[in-house]
């Protein structure tokens, strides 16, 4: 075959999604871990080693929105004493 008829060929039952899975049969969710397993190369793990990932994956996401709410509370109130409503004591001045 020349390098022009490879080009030229259509692929054909290539596609993961249709060769190595059920697409009529598996739902929206596990479509779409199917597609985030073959995208970051989880596939490649063992189950345990998946769960161990995605475990640690949640708590790493949950320490980052307490972060991220900490800082977004640190930010309101700092704001609030600048514009004079809150007290240095954390009260509510009166206005």
């Amino acid at each position: 075959m020349s390098s022009t008829q490879r080009r030229n060929k259509k692929l054909t039952n290539h596609n993961t999604d249709v060769m190595c899975r059920d697409a009529k049969t598996d739902s929206w969710l596990q479509t779409t871990i199917y597609r985030i397993h073959l995208w970051t190369g989880l596939y490649m793990l063992n189950a345990w080693e998946r769960a161990a990932f995605q475990i640690f994956g949640c708590i790493s996401g949950l320490a980052f929105l307490l972060y991220v709410g900490v800082f977004v509370s640190g930010v309101i109130e700092g704001i609030r004493q600048a514009a004079g409503d809150v007290a240095d004591d954390g009260t509510a001045s009166e206005l």
